[in-house]
């Protein structure tokens, strides 16, 4: 029975990591039933996640042991038709998380066009934290 308890423990643990990787690169790609948001730190200061805010659904991208974003690391975000309709225009709101987990926005809005089978590149630059910026790559 001692030895039953860690080893699921540690089963569960891997199963819960393995569920956060899904932001980070991965296999995600566009069709009808989703539109993509990649938002690359390009920044010249440490980031340890991104959260993206469109039409109140708010994904954070982190990695799973809370090491920060390296930059030139890319975080994919997946948006379905079944969380808002992948139509028209909206807003784009992006914060990043320092250390501390504290959620700092960038200052900036975004106007999008929503639709499906559509993916986006964005990347986060900066020589200051205090001075952070977003914007569109493609």
């Amino acid at each position: 029975m001692k030895r039953i308890l860690p080893l699921s423990m540690t089963v569960l643990l891997i199963i819960i990591l393995s569920a956060c990787t899904g932001t980070s690169g991965g296999s995600i790609e566009p069709n009808n039933e989703n539109m993509i948001i990649n938002i690359e730190n390009n920044a010249n200061f440490d980031i340890y996640g991104v959260e993206v805010n469109i039409l109140g659904h708010s994904p954070t991208g982190v990695n799973a042991d809370g090491s920060k974003i390296k930059k030139g690391e890319s975080l994919k975000f997946e948006f379905l038709k079944e969380d808002f309709k992948l139509e028209g225009e909206a807003t784009m709101e992006v914060s990043f998380l320092k250390n501390n987990n504290e959620v700092t926005p960038i200052g900036k809005k975004i106007k999008l066009e929503l639709s499906s089978n559509k993916e986006l590149f964005f990347e986060i630059t900066g020589d200051s934290i205090n001075e952070p910026d977003i914007k569109r790559i493609n």
